[in-house]
């Protein structure tokens, strides 16, 4: 099964087939990126600032999730807009700390001013129950600006331009 979002046509498509089209539909295919399963969520690499984080991707988070640590990696000072705000999530409004990462690279995509917030207890209740390895989890802010497959049979993430 393969589910593609083009959140600017307000589209979701669903395709139960394993074959890999080669839709002019969705524009021209900027990256392939395998992914591992862990449980409902693809994980796989992204780079910011030269060091490599394993993201998870979660089609249905309206936030960008990173761990703590990735904040001492590359320094307050290089998160923009670094500040404390309200977080709402599933157990209700936590305050945490949110700011932007410049840029953030997927399959050779560089993802420019990504808004994150950064806190630990989501992605450790996940990687506890789903023996993951996760140090993002990417939402809506990762989705918008591209169209994404999600290709669950072939294990990959196709990234398009979108003909907008």
């Amino acid at each position: 099964m393969q589910v593609t979002i083009d959140y600017y046509k307000k589209k979701i498509i669903i395709e139960p087939s394993k074959e890999i089209k080669n839709s002019e539909e969705f524009g021209k295919m900027l990256a392939k990126v395998p992914f591992e399963m862990k449980n409902h969520i693809p994980i796989f690499p992204v780079e910011i600032n030269g060091k490599k984080y394993m993201a998870g991707l979660d089609t249905g988070a309206n936030s960008n999730l990173a761990a703590k640590k990735i904040v001492e990696d590359i320094g307050k000072k290089t998160i923009k807009k670094y500040k404390e705000a309200d977080i709402n999530g599933v157990g209700g409004v936590a305050k945490d700390m949110q700011g932007i990462i410049p840029l953030v690279n997927f399959g050779g995509i560089d993802y420019s001013k990504m808004r994150f917030a950064f806190e630990d207890d989501t992605l450790v209740s996940f990687n506890n129950a789903y023996k993951a390895n996760m140090d993002i989890l990417l939402g809506y802010p990762f989705l918008e600006k591209y169209i994404a497959t999600i290709d669950y049979a072939n294990k990959e993430i196709r990234i398009y331009t979108g003909n907008k």
